[in-house]
């Protein structure tokens, strides 16, 4: 994980908080580089969290399908990449539907 805001205020400079996740698998990114030894620059893979104007939380990742062919990656190799995109986009439909049924359990006056 990478806190840019942390790091940020560690120089006395302030920024909304943005975070980089850093994942991977072995069994998926080793053929990968073996095949593309340069498509090592592409991994572990990342994802930006960060806050936007009025709170709001943005997620930036790069789909497998933006990684075809760099570096010399041979053809329909980073499709190997592709399953972990729906475990991010199930894990921000549950955070979504968690964010609703806290935002509807508010008292009026807005506190918990």
């Amino acid at each position: 994980m990478i806190d840019h805001r942390g790091a940020a205020q560690s120089v006395d400079l302030v920024m909304p908080p943005s975070t980089v996740l850093i994942y991977g698998d072995p069994r998926s990114g080793t053929p990968l580089m073996l095949s593309a030894p340069d498509f090592a620059l592409e991994l572990p893979l990342r994802l930006l969290v960060r806050e936007g104007k009025h709170g709001k939380t943005y997620v930036t990742y790069n789909p497998a399908a933006t990684l075809e062919g760099k570096h010399g990656l041979a053809a329909g190799m980073a499709q190997k990449l592709t399953p972990v995109e729906g475990i991010i986009a199930s894990a921000l439909i549950a955070s979504s539907a968690n964010n609703r049924r806290m935002q509807s359990s508010q008292n009026v006056d807005g506190s918990f």
